[in-house]
């Protein structure tokens, strides 16, 4: 039998209560319980099925609950049981809005993202709808007694055809035939792009579709443009039979009127004008309630739902289930020893009526809480942002290029830091304008942000910041540009051009890589991980309670360790010595790098040798640079997501946790 240290050093080590977080229902994989929230997962299943029966009738759902009540394990629930019974529905999931004056257009975005995700075997779960769509069609050419056109030769019927029912912009669905067509990678992202209105000019001739220049667009425009898609994309599902649900998560933290109104205007296009689609809203009650319910407008309460489906929180004994099942699922069958130590030490402190979310954290809470050195502050908001950067990591393509994202983060780190003072200015393209006290002396300084999908934006961008060193010869200029926007085609030379006249007059390029992307918007996943309550303090005296901003703002000027400005430059080895969250790709000249399933034979002959077949990334990284394998975090955490029948990933605080799948 193990002593009482024993086996918090071994809980310690692999702590299965690390994270009390779940990744994406698609790719959730920590342990459930049925009777969880039975009654509200009912409920939205009924509305799936009425929506798939009678897709034209205006339909909605407002889920209220706590932070953690379990939304993520019970839409994997649901998932599971519609493909039990052989049912489609595709999930989109879309975060809260930034600006109001653009949320169509972000939630066309997120809709596309989450369209072009793998759903199972290597099919994206756009290719589970254009499958669906092909066999109404074929049904309906039955029924006319008409014959059955393939690939594009079907365009017109097709076209005909939904038209009758509702306006369908005629290149939607030419772009969606295209996608069916191909399994050509790259002409599939192409099209993606396409409907964001992010494709290249030349992908664009080469694919027959009209180039859709959003750049010369006014924001109303543009606005309108996504919204043509968005509704013919809804008249597409609804001729397909494929309820799209749309999940608004992590909203806690738009209090803003403009947005929240302009979220209530989303809502009504969905409802009332976008058949085939069912919005869905998670929200805390109090959030719902104080903020939400006072602003919003009658017409769109009513859309949401007479009765709101209420979450509920764990009894005492699914709160023991939950923690026996995760300790089953880290360390095998054989968990009574550490289940008793667990919950004698919880005795008195777990309690009915957590949520899951609860009951994990204090679990975790128990297994580290004697060591001393551990900030009860600090600690969770630093092991939340390490969290965030491994799931950005591991989906980096659910993170596109963003500059408002980009925008928020910098302006989150500049003003943690007491050298600067800067606000934020509007002109075609916000920026931060100030100064920054050097040695003493201040500084004049401006900060471009930007992720642009045309040449010409970009050098708008780069001319502002040279006008500016041009003015102010011994000022701070500085262009921050995702690497995954900046092109070379010949539209480009001059971009390069004003990158080179910038440099010389002593202007900074951030030009992030994907690892660097990874910290930057792992810092917005953060923030909205806090506004949505899902960070837990215990601090030394007193009952636990959410993380809050005055919490961020001390964890930003005391732990958060990441330079944004010295990002690619001589000093990052330094750094990576401080932080580990900059070594995540170290090159070596000795090294290689394999292809996917090379990859994943390594892994799994990696976790075919260790206890639970299971161990950290960290320590993953490490076996395979022993091997002279060359893989960045972000590649290793990308491919064991996408092989979800191969591996399943554990967020952990400190360092995921991947599992071979099947063990």
């Amino acid at each position: 039998m193990a002593g009482s240290g024993d086996i918090q050093k071994q809980l310690r080590a692999k702590n299965p209560f690390a994270s009390s977080v779940s990744p994406a229902p698609w790719s959730n994989a920590n342990p459930d319980l049925e009777s969880l929230n039975r009654e509200a997962t009912n409920e939205i299943e009924q509305l799936i099925r009425d929506k798939r029966r009678e897709p034209s009738v205006p339909r909605a759902g407002l889920i209220l609950g706590m932070a953690g009540a379990g939304k993520t394990h019970m839409l994997r629930r649901i998932l599971l049981k519609l493909r039990g019974k052989g049912q489609i529905a595709v999930f989109v999931a879309v975060r809260a809005f930034l600006d109001p004056e653009s949320v169509i257009q972000y939630l066309l975005k997120e809709a596309v993202i989450s369209l072009g995700r793998e759903h199972r075997k290597g099919r994206t779960q756009l290719d589970i709808v254009m499958e669906e769509l092909d066999s109404a069609y074929r049904d309906s050419c039955l029924q006319d007694g008409a014959p059955v056109q393939e690939g594009l030769e079907r365009l017109r019927p097709l076209h005909r055809e939904m038209s009758a029912l509702g306006e369908v912009e005629r290149n939607v669905l030419k772009s969606l035939l295209l996608y069916a067509g191909t399994q050509d990678a790259d002409i599939r992202e192409d099209i993606l792009l396409w409907l964001r209105g992010k494709a290249e000019e030349g992908a664009v001739a080469r694919l027959g579709l009209p180039e859709r220049d959003l750049e010369s667009m006014t924001e109303h425009a543009r606005e309108n443009d996504a919204r043509t898609i968005f509704l013919s994309l809804g008249q597409i599902f609804a001729y397909a039979k494929v309820p799209m649900i749309v999940c608004f998560d992590q909203l806690d933290g738009m209090e803003e009127k403009k947005l929240i109104n302009a979220w209530g205007q989303v809502v009504s296009l969905l409802v009332n004008d976008t058949p085939g689609v069912l919005p869905l809203a998670f929200l805390r009650a109090d959030t719902w309630y104080d903020h939400f319910a006072n602003v919003l407008d009658i017409a769109v309460i009513q859309r949401l739902g007479k009765r709101p489906i209420l979450m509920q929180n764990c009894t005492l004994e699914q709160a023991q289930m939950l923690i026996k099942s995760r300790l089953e699922t880290f360390f095998g069958e054989d968990v009574e020893e550490k289940y008793q130590w667990l919950m004698e030490r919880l005795k008195g402190r777990l309690q009915p009526g957590y949520s899951p979310r609860m009951v994990i954290d204090l679990a975790g809470h128990v297994i580290d809480e004697s060591d001393g050195d551990l900030d009860p502050v600090l600690k969770p908001i630093d092991a939340a942002y390490r969290e965030e950067c491994d799931k950005v990591a591991a989906d980096l393509d659910a993170w596109p290029a963003d500059a408002d994202q980009l925008f928020l983060a910098l302006q989150t780190w500049i003003n943690s830091q007491e050298n600067f003072s800067v606000a934020k200015k509007e002109d075609r393209y916000p920026h931060l304008s100030g100064s920054r006290m050097i040695e003493g002396r201040k500084v004049d300084c401006d900060f471009i942000v930007m992720a642009p999908v045309y040449a010409a934006s970009a050098a708008a961008g780069l001319k502002r910041g040279i006008d500016f060193l041009q003015k102010t010869p011994n000022g701070l200029g500085c262009y921050i540009i995702d690497g995954r926007t900046l092109r070379y085609p010949p539209k480009w030379r001059q971009v390069h051009r004003l990158l080179d006249e910038f440099r010389e007059l002593g202007g900074i390029v951030l030009l992030l890589k994907a690892e660097e992307c990874v910290l930057w918007y792992g810092l917005v996943a953060l923030m909205n991980k806090l506004d949505n309550g899902d960070i837990t303090i215990y601090p030394y005296s007193g009952a636990p309670r959410s993380a809050n901003h005055e919490d961020l703002n001390r964890y930003m000027k005391e732990a958060f360790s990441v330079d944004f400005l010295n990002m690619g430059k001589a000093s990052r080895d330094n750094k990576e010595r401080k932080n580990p969250l900059l070594s995540l790709s170290r090159q070596k000249t000795h090294s290689s790098s394999p292809d996917d399933e090379a990859l994943v034979d390594i892994l799994i002959s990696l976790l075919d040798a260790s206890p639970m077949k299971l161990l950290p990334a960290g320590k993953m990284l490490e076996m395979l640079a022993a091997r002279a394998v060359e893989v960045p975090q972000t590649r290793l955490l990308a491919c064991v997501s996408r092989f979800q029948d191969r591996f399943h990933v554990y967020p952990a605080g400190k360092d995921t946790l991947i599992q071979r799948a099947g063990r």
